[in-house]
């Protein structure tokens, strides 16, 4: 269900936050944002069947929810 899509999505980005931190202590906030949406694009853009709006809502809102987790 959607509920548990963003559950996964959510736990994902955490865990991803968290090794970035272990593994670069000191990052900035922003750097891990920039590193897990720069992540992200490839997989959206690998979507045929979205459209360039649709992508760009998609990655927009990846953003978010990113830089709601990690700030």
């Amino acid at each position: 269900s959607g509920v548990n899509w963003m559950r996964r999505k959510s736990s994902a980005i955490a865990s991803a936050t968290a090794d970035l931190r272990i593994r670069y202590p000191g990052i900035e906030s922003a750097e891990v944002v920039n590193y897990l949406v720069t992540a992200y694009c490839p997989a959206v853009a690998a979507e045929r069947k979205l459209s360039e709006a649709q992508k760009k809502a998609a990655v927009d809102g990846f953003a978010a929810q990113v830089m709601r987790q990690v700030y």
